[in-house]
């Protein structure tokens, strides 16, 4: 199957485009979701029928791609898969096509397949979700401070309205919890900076400016020069803060809003539509033009994984998001379709 022409304008799908060239389409936008180190833990295997008029899109859990010391149990590597399946879905029905999904059940081990969407018939795209479509190429973490401006109440109740809608538990932290969410990613980024093997996976998915990987954190992201990307990975082996890196609760006290997003459980399913829940916040926020970035030293570590819930009163607290308005930052690189998505007919 070939990539369709039209794919360097990922705001446009022509109406007419056959559903073997949507899948290709919807793919080559789901991997733009966000993922912890950008390791992209997804692969896809489409089935198109001969006549091309229905297809089914299965959505598998890239047991090579998962981080046995910064996320042992696939957790975060399942959210990931739920956000990349939203962007599918996004994008298909934004081609028109009505979509089905059908979750696994399951807690999150490999191989697994993880959703199963049958793509068959038109549907008409809804009216909310096709500024949604449109802002997923130019989602991205932003790694640097925000701006003072505050962010209005009502911006903050439609984030959280665009979680729910997607299937995530968010809660927004107040001033008593931001206290304590604080201490407690300030502990567990010390107890994350000395532990040698957490900080050597952390290196190993740390990419240059000039790699031309299409995976990984490159040191531009960090707003690093060519030479300290180079460097700082080994600063990171050292148990040292990396030039490219913040302190995570000064970073969480700079910033506007702070959101816990949950799940009801651990079991794969949940993660899923957690997953889910967190992409649709998330380009809901871009579309406001907000910022939005990750800090979740304190949910690296069991017990201070615990207190976090506690804290913000969810039971199953998967990331910690600040956001804020700020200047967006690059682009991490993504692999291709081609890399991702095995077809069949």
């Amino acid at each position: 199957m070939s990539t369709p022409t039209h794919a360097d304008n990922p705001r446009v799908l022509a109406p007419d485009a056959r559903i073997g060239d949507a899948v290709d389409w919807a793919v080559a936008l789901a991997v733009h979701a966000p993922s912890e180190l950008n390791t992209q833990p997804w692969s896809f295997r489409a089935t198109v029928d001969r006549l091309g008029t229905t297809a089914v899109v299965e959505l598998l859990l890239d047991a090579s791609r998962l981080l046995p010391r910064v996320d042992p149990d696939g957790r975060e590597a399942v959210l990931a898969c739920g956000a990349a399946l939203e962007n599918l879905l996004l994008v298909l029905r934004g081609a028109g096509l009505a979509t089905t999904v059908t979750l696994t059940p399951g807690p999150p081990r490999t191989p697994m397949v993880l959703a199963e969407v049958t793509v068959s018939g038109r549907a008409a795209e809804p009216p909310a979700d096709r500024s949604l479509r449109l802002a997923i190429p130019f989602r991205t973490s932003h790694r640097g401070q925000f701006d003072a401006a505050p962010v209005p109440p009502s911006l903050v109740d439609h984030l959280v309205a665009a979680a729910a809608a997607g299937g995530a538990p968010v809660t927004v932290v107040d001033a008593a919890a931001r206290a304590h969410l604080i201490a407690l990613e300030e502990q567990g980024s010390a107890l994350l900076r000395s532990d040698s093997a957490y900080q050597a996976e952390v290196a190993a998915w740390a990419r240059t400016n000039t790699s031309g990987a299409p995976d990984g954190i490159p040191g531009y992201a960090h707003g690093l020069t060519t030479w300290q990307s180079w460097v700082d990975p080994f600063r990171g082996r050292r148990g040292l803060r990396p030039r490219g890196g913040h302190d995570n609760g000064a970073a969480l006290s700079g910033a506007a809003v702070l959101i816990v997003v949950g799940a009801p459980s651990d079991a794969a399913a949940a993660l899923v539509r957690a997953g889910r829940g967190l992409q649709r916040l998330l380009l809901t926020a871009r579309t406001a033009g907000l910022a939005a970035s990750f800090c979740n030293a304190a949910l690296h570590v069991p017990e201070l994984r615990q207190a976090v819930g506690r804290a913000v009163q969810l039971d199953h607290p998967q990331v910690v998001l600040r956001l804020g308005y700020a200047p967006q930052g690059p682009p991490v690189p993504r692999r291709t379709v081609r890399d991702v998505l095995r077809v069949t007919s």
